[in-house]
């Protein structure tokens, strides 16, 4: 991805073009190591103060929530996107109230940026942490309280504190999962053996959410600057059948070229073999886009691609219903075939229509070729869950931590390449 130390521009990105003009040479700057840990941005100097609310029967009630920022000596530009550790603070469960404030504090530090997760990972260990210590306070089992708060499938979209709208989510699902695959039960009356034998074993659990696909514009204007957070893409099919697809977002071994061309196969088609996906190349008229941060490459830039063979799609229907003088609504497009309804077995491919496209006698007002330039403005961010289990031996003599299982359980959402996933 680009987020991290390579989101932001740094000042060599400018000097090094501007000495390589000014001299008419080639310039080449190298940094060590050590000068990148001293001049790179840096992330995660937050600290917290937290306080709890709930009932002795474990209903989770408030939260307060204090958090003080280090944001180095200079303001960056994605400072802001930090704050998601407040926005996020209530986690998977249903709060009454929850009152939440960041404190930028400016240091003698460099700058900071969003590295991974830019505040999520941050929410979710002050909220595990304070359902922990709650849990302890009135003597429950910490699993027995996540359940009893959990927002549940059905109350799904969910407005949660902040007025951020949650689209989706099975928080039990994922739980019970990671407690299975842990062996939770049995490890309990494992622990009260051990425990008389002079061993000590311990359990920790935790639940998170996630907020992707940066973003839908009304929700990070504010953050932005009024810029929308928008990626767009073209698709074009050329007369032999072949389709090159341009994209705004950048690959940083993501498997974009894979997935976006399987995304393109399917809305059009046409086989995967035939599809080439380019992105980085202005000079090539590579689409507008704000790049691969925020996980929102897939969410926000495939989509755009999946727009964009949809209008392609439907500028081949127009050319095929004059091919088969029909009515465009009588044609049909089932896996890269059309033909009128009822007549199956007289289709023609989209690889024949795309020919067509370039060809003379197009219907009356329509510009020849087949391709299209989609802008997708995400109307929400997408929200993935899940659940992590990780069991310890401590040595009573030395402290030392032995662990002995670690579960993860994560709700990936609709796989597009199940081998780039694993």
């Amino acid at each position: 991805g680009g987020f991290g130390s390579k989101i932001s521009p740094y000042c060599e990105d400018y000097l090094v073009p501007a000495a390589a003009r000014i001299t008419g040479r080639p310039v080449k700057w190298i940094e060590t190591r050590t000068e990148a840990l001293q001049n790179d941005t840096h992330g995660r100097g937050q600290f917290f103060d937290v306080e709890v609310a709930g009932n002795r029967d474990g209903t989770l009630l408030g939260m307060k929530v204090t958090q003080y920022l280090d944001a180095g000596a200079y303001v960056g530009t994605f400072d802001a996107f930090q704050a998601c550790a407040c926005l996020l603070a209530g986690g998977g469960y249903k709060w009454k109230q929850i009152a939440a404030r960041t404190v930028g504090v400016l240091t003698n530090k460099v700058a900071t940026d969003p590295y991974r997760g830019a505040g999520r990972p941050e929410a979710t260990h002050l909220c595990e942490r304070m359902v922990d210590i709650f849990a302890r306070e009135i003597q429950a089992d910490p699993v027995a309280v996540r359940r009893k708060n959990f927002i549940q499938p059905g109350e799904f979209p969910f407005t949660q504190n902040f007025g951020l709208v949650m689209d989706s989510g099975n928080y039990d699902g994922t739980l019970d999962r990671a407690l299975e695959l842990a062996g939770y039960d049995n490890f309990r009356q494992e622990q009260e053996e051990a425990r008389r034998n002079g061993r000590y074993l311990g359990i920790g659990v935790s639940t998170w959410i996630e907020i992707c696909g940066f973003g839908p514009s009304a929700a990070t204007a504010p953050a932005t600057g009024g810029l929308a957070l928008v990626e767009s893409a073209q698709v074009r099919v050329f007369p032999t059948g072949s389709v090159v697809a341009y994209t705004g977002t950048h690959a940083h071994g993501q498997g974009h070229e894979t997935t976006f061309a399987q995304i393109l196969a399917d809305t059009l088609g046409i086989p995967y073999e035939q599809i080439e996906i380019r992105h980085g190349d202005t000079a090539e008229g590579t689409s507008f886009g704000y790049g691969t941060y925020g996980s929102r490459s897939l969410a926000v830039g495939g989509i755009a691609v999946r727009m964009s063979g949809q209008k392609v799609v439907e500028k081949a229907r127009k050319i095929a219903a004059h091919l088969f003088e029909a009515a465009e609504e009588d044609v049909v497009f089932d896996q890269g075939r059309f033909y009128v309804k009822g007549s199956p077995d007289n289709a023609k491919a989209i690889q024949e229509v795309a020919f067509a496209a370039y060809g003379a006698g197009l219907p009356e007002g329509m510009e020849p070729g087949l391709e299209a330039v989609s802008y997708f403005d995400p109307p929400n961010f997408v929200w993935p869950f899940g659940a992590h289990v990780c069991i310890v031996e401590i040595d009573p003599e030395t402290g030392g931590v032995d662990m002995k299982k670690y579960v993860a359980v994560d709700d990936c959402g609709n796989v597009i390449n199940p081998m780039i996933v694993e």
